[in-house]
């Protein structure tokens, strides 16, 4: 289960600080586009409806226009600015990835390695249990199998499940950016079109919330390995998990 949890969340990690390839593999152009055109057939009624009032010489729709003219020329460029945001969001999560990992995504996802591997390294989970046989590595004493079996079942299990939710969290992170690229033309419309503006706010909201979990997980990550270095370091100096509790 660890292994899997693990696994798991090194491919969401690298699937959403990569979105770039995935955005380009999806076609997400091909869908923005659809929501753009839409927007724009929109736009050219409003304009024409517009320009009747005007000729009849009702309604005061005129104060539209700029709001109109100004939203159709921006989102044909939404999808280019949003996508700038996202890239500088992973490129600074990438810097504290590569800090964390001493390497870059696709070198250490394809190592086998990544974050995960830095939190097993941390809790030296590995040396609880020897891989071979599956016993544990304490010496050969009933209350220390039964220690060992308990607590270290338990702490990997806890190790697990954190490896699974933030794989669901990157995930979750990688989708909604995808849909908001997809829908980025409607934010763009909502900033000038006055009955779009309670729209513009939550996508704007959930936007900027989603691409703030990426930097900011890898930021207390990191500042969290720096933390428990010391401890690590003496760690290592045993060896084991199993020779400090023999101790």
């Amino acid at each position: 289960v660890l292994w899997a949890s693990a696994i798991i969340f090194n491919f969401s990690m690298s699937f959403t600080l990569d979105l770039a390839q995935q955005v380009e593999a999806l076609n997400i152009d091909g869908a923005w586009g659809v929501i753009r055109d839409l927007i724009n057939i929109t736009f050219i009624f409003a304009i024409l409806w517009i320009a009747i009032q005007t000729v009849l010489g009702i309604g005061d729709s005129k104060k539209f226009l700029a709001s109109i003219i100004i939203s159709a020329l921006l989102i044909n460029f939404s999808l280019f600015f949003t996508k700038v945001i996202i890239d500088a969001s992973n490129i600074l999560a990438l810097q504290f990835y590569s800090s964390i990992t001493g390497g870059n995504l696709n070198s250490s996802v394809s190592a086998g390695g990544g974050v995960s591997d830095q939190f097993m390294n941390r809790l030296r989970l590995g040396t609880i249990y020897d891989s071979k046989t599956g016993e544990s590595l304490i010496a050969k004493d009933a209350s220390k199998y039964i220690m060992v079996g308990i607590f270290g079942s338990i702490f990997i299990l806890i190790t697990a499940i954190v490896f699974f939710f933030a794989a669901i969290l990157m995930f979750v992170r990688s989708v909604l950016l995808i849909l908001f690229m997809i829908t980025s033309p409607i934010w763009f419309a909502g900033a000038w079109i006055p009955r779009l503006k309670e729209q513009h706010d939550k996508w704007t909201s959930g936007f900027f919330n989603q691409i703030l979990v990426a930097p900011v997980f890898l930021i207390l990550v990191w500042i969290v390995l720096k933390i428990t270095e010391p401890a690590t370091t003496a760690l290592t100096t045993n060896k084991t998990i199993a020779a400090v509790a023999g101790n």
